[in-house]
């Protein structure tokens, strides 16, 4: 399973996790299945899946995860994606990466449904950026970042930023970037993707 999937229905089960769900929602990660257990106070649990059968296709049950396809098309900036991924590279540290990646997998979400304004994301992605670097506790990410708030504010500039689709796919494209410059690597823990949600929604509702 490419790690761009992994880190998307990680975060997206997560986002979801101080709601109230009537069923459990299947968590997918390179490591295997999992149903999402949510208790009275919103705290996420994980119970492991042995095996799954996919009834779509007439396969016999398995452990490993079915490869989804990549994004691709309009809502990626394939220069941008690049520019990313080679940033990300070169700072060499593939955990820091699948953190950056799901801070931005959450928040372009949060932003897909009205809980961020795309004039206050900037604001709510660093300050959630903030937390996930310091909970990986990696490498010195400022490089990377000094490039990318320089790609925001010549976006502001151009007014190529102005409009939530263009908000939307700049997002994706720095999430797609870094997911590939990690993919590959050891997945990042459950337990730090939990902070980092936390930490995530925590700067949403800052905002």
């Amino acid at each position: 399973m490419t790690l761009s999937k992994y880190l998307l229905l990680i975060v997206c089960v997560l986002s979801l996790a101080s709601s109230a769900l009537a069923q459990p929602p299947l968590t997918i990660t390179r490591s295997g299945y999992f149903l999402t257990i949510v208790d009275d106070a919103g705290e996420p649990s994980f119970v492991r899946l042995e095996s799954i059968t996919d009834l779509t296709s007439g396969q016999p049950p398995t452990e490993t995860p079915i490869p989804p396809t990549t994004p691709d098309g309009p809502d990626l900036d394939p220069v941008l994606v690049k520019d990313v991924q080679a940033w990300a590279e070169s700072i060499g540290d593939p955990l820091t990466a699948q953190a950056i990646a799901a801070v931005y997998a959450h928040l372009r979400g949060a932003t897909e449904d009205e809980l961020v304004s795309t004039s206050a994301i900037w604001t709510t992605l660093k300050t959630a950026s903030d937390s996930a670097v310091g909970i990986v506790a990696g490498k010195d990410w400022k490089p990377f970042r000094d490039k990318l708030s320089d790609v925001v504010t010549e976006g502001n500039q151009r007014g190529s930023l102005s409009s939530k689709a263009d908000v939307l796919r700049f997002m994706l494209s720095v999430q797609q970037g870094l997911e590939l410059s990690a993919d590959g690597s050891i997945a990042l823990s459950m337990d730090k993707l939990v902070q980092i949600a936390k930490k995530t929604n925590e700067a949403i509702d800052a905002n």
